[in-house]
């Protein structure tokens, strides 16, 4: 008898390109191998590497706004240090946890979930709206649900339950989102944009601060969709960029991939939000 050859991993590839599951794929379970590889990376640290992993092979879009959210790149990671900084300020007490380590738990979670649907005899292919409950759901163990940042993505009402929609939509979480997107769109001259929050779009990370650095490594190029910084030592994910970012089908503006200046509103406003959440500082 022929032995049996071991289970395909399927890392993600240095160069990541849209995957669009095979019918026969979305039928058959997510290899526990490739879970085991995203836990792996998980454990090492690399945030940004285990949802890419688990993007390759389950072809989630959330998962690629996690990989930006966790890596704290473009829109979607200025949006979700805006809402953890909005969600603190209003939690006191209760938000007693550095966000790195608020990022770890959620991707942990994220790939329980998978473990637990493979374990019950299922595919383990969860729903982007399933994704989302996960996250919403470390808030609410947190005792914060009502300030989750993600609330704003249940405004897809239709892939969710009704009353955990509504509970989300009409959130201090939704509004503290909607707020600042409102003051992004308002001239810098405004009295209500003195502090900082009119540029909180634009904190996140981008590829190009990575440039001419040794240490990194810049994969992709202008025809790719991705961008992908890796660590040239250990290949921590350290940022993740998508030119085209959605929520769910619709398309979201990403910001401009140029280094901050040093002295820019939206520098000083990152530099805020890194001290204030516990995050570790971003390339100069």
């Amino acid at each position: 008898m022929l032995p049996t050859p071991p289970p395909t991993v399927r890392r993600a590839p240095i160069v990541l390109q849209t995957r669009k599951l095979s019918f026969m794929e979305q039928l058959s379970p997510v290899p526990l191998a490739s879970l085991e590889m995203a836990e792996k990376q998980l454990a090492a640290g690399d945030r940004g590497g285990a949802y890419l992993t688990m993007y390759e092979e389950m072809a989630n879009e959330q998962l690629l706004v996690q990989a930006q959210i966790t890596t704290f790149t473009g829109v979607w990671g200025s949006g979700a240090m805006t809402g953890n900084g909005l969600a603190k300020e209003a939690a006191g007490p209760r938000y007693n946890l550095c966000l790195e380590q608020f990022s770890h738990d959620i991707a942990a979670a994220t790939l329980a979930g998978v473990r637990r649907e493979l374990e019950a005899g299922r595919t383990g292919r969860l729903s982007d709206s399933d994704l989302q409950q996960i996250d919403r759901d470390v808030w609410a163990s947190k005792g914060m649900a009502e300030l989750f940042p993600g609330n704003v993505q249940f405004l897809d009402f239709w892939n969710h339950q009704p009353g955990e929609r509504l509970d989300a939509i009409f959130s201090a979480g939704t509004w503290n989102v909607v707020g600042a997107a409102a003051r992004a769109l308002t001239p810098n001259t405004a009295p209500f944009n003195r502090d900082g929050r009119n540029v909180s779009n634009l904190v996140g990370k981008r590829p190009a601060e990575f440039a001419g650095r040794p240490e990194f490594e810049l994969h992709g190029d202008g025809s790719s969709r991705f961008l992908t910084v890796t660590h040239r030592d250990t290949g921590k994910v350290e940022a993740f960029w998508d030119k085209q970012p959605r929520s769910g089908s619709l398309r979201m503006p990403q910001i401009k991939n140029a280094p901050m200046a040093p002295d820019s509103p939206e520098r000083r406003q990152r530099d805020h939000l890194c001290s204030f959440l516990g995050v570790s500082p971003f390339p100069t």
